[in-house]
């Protein structure tokens, strides 16, 4: 419990603020994306990349949560599938 503490101001009036830990989480690097926003820059239809993702037995590079963020090197692999 001990580390890292940084102050929050609460949105609610007579509360002051309090302290939350910090995230020591590392972000997310800048070539790894979600299909979604790969999709959206590659101009391709979101379906169309998740189905070659799947197709192609690709897992994500990283993953935070349920959320799998995949490098550029893997979605050249899934864009040989799409037709």
């Amino acid at each position: 419990m001990w580390g890292l503490w940084e102050p929050v101001k609460l949105t609610r009036p007579g509360f002051g603020a309090m302290l939350r830990p910090l995230a020591l989480e590392e972000p997310v690097a800048d070539d790894l994306k979600t299909l979604t926003n790969w999709a959206k820059e590659l101009a391709l239809p979101e379906k169309k990349l998740k189905d070659a993702v799947k197709l192609a037995g690709l897992e994500p590079d990283a993953k935070k949560g349920v959320c799998g963020y995949y490098s550029k090197a893997t979605i050249e692999k899934a864009r040989k599938g799409i037709k």
